[in-house]
């Protein structure tokens, strides 16, 4: 999986459907738990017109793990 983190993923929506991409889901909000925190942002996954798969990410804010 390829994995692009925008910092605007409504417009990096707009620009994929544009140039002839398959959104597969989203964009919508999530949350996940990584190492560095817990992560919340907006997600997306598009196909573009050769049938790869991208996961197209924007993150908003990161709540650091308490050491």
């Amino acid at each position: 999986v390829l994995v692009i983190v925008t910092d605007d993923i409504e417009t990096a929506h707009e620009n994929a459907v544009a140039q002839g991409a398959t959104i597969l889901d989203g964009p919508h909000p999530y949350t996940s738990n990584s190492v560095v925190g817990k992560k919340f942002g907006s997600i997306m996954f598009l196909q573009d017109p050769d049938g790869w798969v991208i996961e197209m990410t924007q993150v908003d804010r990161i709540i650091p793990h308490e050491d």
